[in-house]
């Protein structure tokens, strides 16, 4: 299935990278579910084996995904391919910047 073909319409599903100042990865993940009001659950992506993340699951609006500038792809493969051909998989970019993403309850 290319780009092309897929839901854009439609968030979850979704796979991302968020990025800190200097466009590094920051974090990766899926988005869960849809909670309505613009509001989405996502589920963070350890680095070294790939999982879920013991941070665990978050809620965040889509204007914080808009206004970071958060990387979507259809694909688990297409985020991990996109990792590989940018670089990040061969040096050490992944920042640790402060998280501040709302913890589900």
């Amino acid at each position: 299935m290319t780009v092309e073909s897929q839901n854009w319409s439609e968030l979850v599903g979704k796979y991302f990278h968020t990025f800190c100042a200097g466009h590094s990865i920051e974090q990766q993940g899926y988005v869960k579910a849809a909670l309505g009001g613009g509001y989405y659950v996502i589920q963070l992506f350890e680095w070294l084996g790939g999982g879920e993340s013991h941070v665990g699951t978050r809620v965040v609006h889509i204007s914080r995904i808009a206004s970071e500038g958060w990387a979507l792809y259809p694909s688990a493969d297409a985020m991990n391919e996109s990792y590989e051909y940018s670089g990040s998989a061969h040096t050490d970019r992944k920042c640790r910047c402060e998280q501040t993403l709302v913890p589900v309850a």
